[in-house]
């Protein structure tokens, strides 16, 4: 019988400012795969920069995007000093596609929802910096009902932030203790 192969497809969301957080996520991923080798789970680390195809539909940017990420098992948020524009619809890109990892939460159980906040210092240069921070800062007190998010400074070592929190949270899926105790 072929050896079955588990995928866990993580989605990261994030405003470009972090994208040296985002390249840590898929570095921890790649750790976690070859560590759970034996059940065979393949972590996939996704954004719409290397996951979208182009599409001209006369729709905004953000519903192709969408309509081309909807199935993930995990969805990262990962947040500094940039927001986001708001589009037609008042939100934010990163901020839209955390209501929508979110309340498809809330209604499937899935994916699961992770947030991270950058707290380097940063002084901003301009008005349009610190509305920017502010944004971030506002939606941080925001989300703060929600659940539990986690801060870090950058010389915490975030890739061994994330590869442990990743690895904490899909020991509690069902099918990750099946495969581990090799029961069905």
């Amino acid at each position: 019988m072929p050896e079955q192969i588990r995928l866990l497809t993580v989605f990261v969301s994030c405003p470009i400012d972090v994208d040296k957080e985002k390249s840590q996520v898929r570095q921890a991923c790649e750790i976690l795969s070859n560590v759970y080798h034996n059940p065979k789970i393949h972590f996939e680390v996704i954004d719409w920069k290397g996951k979208v195809s182009p599409l001209i539909t006369g729709e905004r940017p953000q519903t192709v995007i969408n309509e081309q990420i909807k199935d993930y098992d995990i969805y990262v948020g990962i947040f500094w000093k940039k927001f986001g524009n708001k589009q037609p619809n008042g939100l934010t890109p990163t901020e839209e596609e955390f209501e929508r990892a979110l309340d498809s939460f809330k209604k499937n159980g899935k994916p699961l929802v992770l947030v991270y906040f950058k707290i380097d210092d940063y002084y901003p240069k301009n008005s349009l910096e610190a509305e920017q921070i502010l944004k971030v800062i506002n939606f941080k007190e925001r989300i703060k009902p929600f659940g539990i998010f986690r801060e870090f400074k950058e010389e915490e070592f975030f890739d061994h932030i994330i590869m442990k929190d990743i690895a904490d949270k899909i020991r509690n899926y069902d099918w990750v203790k099946t495969a581990i105790n090799g029961s069905k």
